[in-house]
């Protein structure tokens, strides 16, 4: 009689772990599905961060060409600036020997 309660008592306590055992398989999927979800998102989360980098190193490289090309259209600028000036004293220089020759 020992033994059959023994069974019986063993029987018992499997059907009633039996739903915890279930419970327990289901959190275990679901833990290592987020564990995935994390590590998946760090791997995007660490893709933008480079992403970023290169947009960043792309911005500083087109702010410096804009800075050199600033200062190149200022010197062109004055450059014809100069040259218009002088197209003007040209301009008077002939006219004046014109209105002497005539």
């Amino acid at each position: 009689m020992n033994s059959e309660l023994k069974e019986l008592l063993q029987s018992v306590i499997r059907e009633e772990l039996q739903p915890v055992h279930e419970r327990l398989n289901k959190i275990e999927t679901d833990q290592q599905e987020m564990k995935r979800a994390v590590l998946d998102t760090n791997e995007r989360v660490m893709e933008i961060g480079d992403f970023l980098e290169n947009q960043h190193r792309t911005i500083e490289i087109l702010s410096a060409r804009s800075i050199q090309q600033e200062a190149e259209l200022k010197s062109v600028t004055g450059s014809v600036g100069y040259l218009v000036h002088k197209m003007g004293e040209h301009d008077r220089d002939l006219h004046v020997i014109k209105t002497q020759k005539a």
